[in-house]
């Protein structure tokens, strides 16, 4: 609350007819009513809703990623939706969301210990303990036959090569793993371009130029990744053709060394041939059994383990998505906040000592007025509660400056001095005195309450 610098007591005997009119500053006046006006304009038919974003779309691609989760179908399922960013990134590293590129990826050495035993299989249709049946049974074919040393004729033994039958074993493998492989790989990839297309077409940051080489280097990406998948893969098929080739070349050469050997004792060597052919092939089949129940066990272990990858995935989503939507929440309450700031500092102002007074009207008769201006004290009591605001509007008058000390003059020969006010003890400031100024810079000191001079600074440097 400011103080009047007029005391004044009046008697009349006449009637008199007196009208009081506030007045301020133009710069005050202009800059409170501007801001009323953006005020009204910023609240006119605002929709307060609109100050409260909706869910960020990687808010909405986690929860779609989440409402899949427990819905895993082997290593061929999964949507490019559900899988996300996880989904672009196997495919990066030369894998896809269906086939071993993904389990070389998420299951690293196992998998490819697995592919090179023999134990992987084609891509599961979502029962990894079926799949690893099926495959058993699949083998059941190439299993040694020994029924023919029974019969007791002797045959001539023959040097056997596991080239001789690698195509029989290679060209399953390749047909089942190699091209299934591929051709997800190749599906895929075209999912890939065909999104990317989709984001470039809705993103103009890289628009022309900028969209090519973006398309460039993910075309050189994807060559890459299916050359090295390709390569893996057939180095896997001929490793493991060659392996399980190279066991019948040693079946069947055991089987001529056997008939050899049969020809002197005959008898014997048959009941022994059925007696270890029966053990073989026993041995054989459950050996090939606990294979593909291990093999199938580290499928469905590898499916635990992508779906907690997915679930960290989400969570990062989720996370981000919330942060992005807060930033645009901040966005939307950006220009209110301005105005809210605005108005905190038009109230810092010390706009009581910029307030003055017009006075119009008529006057007959006789007036008596008494009039007492305030005291020095009732001023520095008035400014030492107000100090900040004093000291900051430029109150430069002599008369409220105490421990005054000269510390140079300026081009134009003003003295400046460094003192501090009465009404704010403990605290230096610097800058110049409005009696001195005024009398070579009129235009920058002006009288404010109580008949005190205040020094424009802004304009006295001009």
């Amino acid at each position: 609350m400011g103080i009047s610098s007029k005391k004044s007591k009046t008697s009349t005997t006449q009637n008199t007819s007196m009208t009081s009119t506030p007045t301020n500053p133009e710069w005050v006046t202009s800059g409170l009513g501007a801001l009323g006006g953006r005020i009204s304009s910023t609240f006119a038919g605002l929709d307060p809703s609109s100050l409260v974003p909706g869910a960020d779309p990687l808010q909405t691609q986690a929860a779609q990623g989440a409402a899949g989760l427990g819905q895993f179908g082997g290593y061929g399922g999964g949507s490019a939706a559900a899988m996300g960013p996880k989904r672009a990134a196997m495919m990066a590293n030369g894998g896809s969301s269906g086939g071993p590129g993904l389990f070389a990826e998420s299951a690293g050495p196992k998998r490819a210990a697995m592919l090179a035993s023999g134990q992987g299989g084609a891509a599961s249709t979502g029962n990894p303990y079926g799949d690893a049946m099926s495959t058993f049974n699949d083998m059941r074919g190439s299993q040694a036959n020994l029924a023919g040393i029974s019969t007791g004729q002797a045959t001539s033994g023959n040097a056997a090569s596991l080239l001789d039958n690698l195509d029989a074993y290679m060209n399953p493998y390749t047909d089942r793993v190699v091209d299934t492989s591929l051709a997800g790989f190749d599906r895929d990839r075209n999912l890939t371009r065909q999104q990317q297309a989709l984001d470039l077409a809705g993103d103009e940051t890289f628009g022309g130029s900028g969209g090519s080489i973006l398309r460039a280097l993910t075309e050189g990406e994807l060559g890459l990744s299916r050359g090295q998948l390709e390569s893996g893969l057939r180095a896997d098929a001929f490793n493991t053709g060659a392996m399980l080739s190279n066991q019948d070349a040693d079946r069947r050469q055991g089987m001529s060394l056997a008939n050899l050997n049969a020809q002197n004792t005959f008898g014997l060597a048959n009941m022994d041939a059925q007696n270890s052919g029966a053990q073989f092939n026993a041995s054989q089949r459950d050996g090939a059994l606990q294979r593909q129940m291990a093999g199938a066990a580290g499928l469905a272990g590898t499916a635990s383990e992508m779906q907690e990858q997915q679930r960290q995935n989400i969570a990062s989503q989720s996370g981000m998505g919330e942060m992005l939507r807060q930033i645009q929440q901040q966005q939307a309450m950006a220009p209110i906040a301005a105005l809210g700031m605005e108005g905190s500092l038009w109230n810092s102002l010390p706009l009581d000592l910029l307030k003055g007074q017009t006075s119009t009207g008529t006057m007959t008769g006789t007036t008596k007025t008494k009039e007492s201006g305030a005291s020095m004290g009732d001023w520095l009591s008035y400014l030492s509660a107000n100090a900040q605001a004093a000291a900051a509007a430029g109150a430069s008058d002599e008369r409220l400056k105490e421990d005054i000390e000269t510390i140079g003059h300026d081009a134009k020969g003003r003295r400046w001095v460094e003192w501090t006010y009465r009404f704010w003890p403990g605290k230096r400031f610097r800058g110049v005195i409005a009696q001195e100024v005024i009398k070579t810079d009129p235009h920058a000191v002006r009288e404010g309450p109580g008949g005190f001079l205040f020094v424009n600074y802004a304009a006295l440097e001009a």
